[in-house]
């Protein structure tokens, strides 16, 4: 019939309307999404750079920034006065805790436990304390921002000589290693 014909064509117009709407709003909101999730990523960024890419005093109460150093990887804090291990940041109570604890870290590079480091193996040893905490503060963000994170990093990780790929395997983020791997991460 005619009618029920024309009927059909008026419903099939109307719901193609809709469904054109519809998609419409979908993908604003998945502009929007996209630009939350950059929103989102440039604020990990920036705390990344605040704790991780600078490296800071791992006292609670002070969280310094210190710039580089050399020789002896039992540091003091020149602000707070906390003593901390060069290798991996563990505070320790007071010098010697420190020194014992660098001795011994699980972290240190040199040949025969020493607490003195050349530039080379500081360099190293930040490098890979970067990598344990970049992959362990990625592991906690989800897939798509975690990856617009790392993009925000670009330049920071160039510089510091960490390469994208230490951060992900197979596009996921590591879990994260609390203790350093048993073979170099460079």
């Amino acid at each position: 019939d005619a009618k029920v014909e024309q009927q059909r064509r008026k419903l099939e117009d109307e719901f193609d309307c809709r469904l054109r709407e519809e998609t419409k709003k979908l993908l604003l909101r998945l502009g929007n999404l996209k630009e939350a999730t950059l929103s989102i990523a440039k604020n990990e960024a920036r705390v990344i750079r605040n704790s991780i890419i600078n490296l800071c005093c791992p006292n609670e109460n002070c969280k310094k920034v210190y710039c580089d150093f050399t020789g002896c990887m039992a540091l003091n804090c020149a602000f707070c006065g906390a003593q901390f291990c060069g290798w991996c940041h563990k505070e320790s109570k007071d010098s010697d805790a420190n020194h014992q604890h660098v001795r011994n870290c699980a972290s240190n590079l040199t040949e025969s436990s020493s607490y003195y480091a050349t530039d080379e193996e500081i360099r190293l040893g930040q490098r890979r304390y970067r990598i344990r905490k970049l992959k362990h503060y990625l592991g906690k963000l989800k897939k798509d921002v975690r990856n617009a994170t790392v993009a925000e990093l670009k330049r920071e990780l160039e510089d510091l000589g960490i390469k994208q790929e230490a951060l992900f395997e197979f596009g996921n983020a590591l879990l994260p290693a609390l203790d350093p791997p048993p073979y170099p991460i460079i």
